[in-house]
């Protein structure tokens, strides 16, 4: 790569849009942290056009200009379900046709994938990610990947907060309708959220203002103290997650450890996560739970970066 070209890292999530720019020894020449622009998987169409809006004017503020971009990682959250060439890629690519120099790779990556290429690039290797959303990326010895769940809120992943929420929400509801056994977790929720009467409760469901992560909050408490309702329910979503993980780990050679790393809020919470390797190291001795060595978001653009300047030189 000449040293007068740059490459640019961008990171995208639903609260932030940051982009780096950095020469042929990474050393960072310019940063930008905006807004978020639209999910890549909402509107393929937006999302090329923010982001063309986003480098074009990176370039210019550089002053190194378009002509001099050698490379383009986009890395985005959660899973890439798209088949064949990426239409990011190829809408940035068409909007550029004019123009004399265009960068030579342009690439989005998924944070999972990304993960995985910066902790484990020759390894076969898995990533679970448990928070609002769930899901598993795995990495065969071709270096081919397989990602399952990131559905999101209208289907909760298993094992997800939204799983737990709407778990917590039928838990309620049988209750109330005198179906299931009215322990203190009950009352808890009730006190906390103002769920006092089946008719309040009734209302509050199609408020459409309900934080997922205030009920799993309440329902980690109350597992704390052996409320037998709350452990039920988390033990049934750490099956869920545990089969999801299983589910993946079925598409690989497991004839020796092969490294998983567990990422999001509910493996961060002691509880949560103890019954999860618990349930792992049952089920699935082959997988070796590795500590949570990927950085926070705002650092993800840096090994974005870092990846379109190996890029280069592969």
């Amino acid at each position: 790569m000449s040293k007068n070209r740059v490459v640019i890292g961008i990171y995208c999530n639903e609260s932030v849009t940051q982009v780096l720019v950095a020469n042929a020894e990474h050393l960072v020449l310019s940063e930008r942290k905006t807004g978020p622009i639209v999910h890549h998987m909402a509107d393929h169409k937006q999302f090329v056009n923010d982001l063309n809006r986003i480098i074009i004017e990176i370039s210019e503020e550089t002053g190194f200009g378009f002509d001099k971009i050698a490379s383009i990682v986009i890395a985005v959250p959660g899973v890439n379900r798209e088949q064949g060439a990426d239409p990011v890629v190829s809408g940035l690519q068409s909007g550029w046709k004019r123009r004399k120099h265009k960068p030579k790779i342009i690439r989005v990556i998924t944070t999972p994938v990304l993960a995985l290429e910066m902790l484990f690039p020759r390894e076969i290797a898995m990533y679970a990610y448990c928070d609002l959303d769930a899901y598993v990326v795995a990495r065969n010895r071709r270096g081919e990947y397989v990602q399952f769940g990131g559905w999101g809120k209208a289907i909760p992943d298993p094992g997800s907060a939204h799983a737990i929420f709407h778990k917590v929400m039928r838990y309620i509801s049988e209750v109330y309708d005198e179906r299931a056994i009215n322990s203190p977790f009950f009352k808890a929720i009730g006190n906390t959220f103002s769920y006092d009467t089946a008719v309040k409760f009734y209302r509050a469901l199609y408020a459409d203002n309900l934080n997922s992560m205030d009920f799993v909050s309440a329902t980690l408490r109350a597992a704390e103290e052996r409320d037998i309702a709350a452990t039920s329910i988390l033990d049934i979503a750490a099956d869920e997650i545990v089969d999801l993980i299983r589910h993946t780990a079925s598409r690989l050679p497991m004839d020796k450890k092969v490294p998983i790393m567990l990422n999001g809020r509910l493996f961060e919470d002691k509880l949560y996560s103890t019954v999860v390797r618990r349930k792992l190291s049952a089920t699935l001795p082959q997988l070796s739970v590795v500590s949570n060595r990927f950085p926070v978001p705002e650092s993800t653009v840096e090994y974005a970066i870092y990846i379109a300047g190996r890029q280069l030189h592969a």
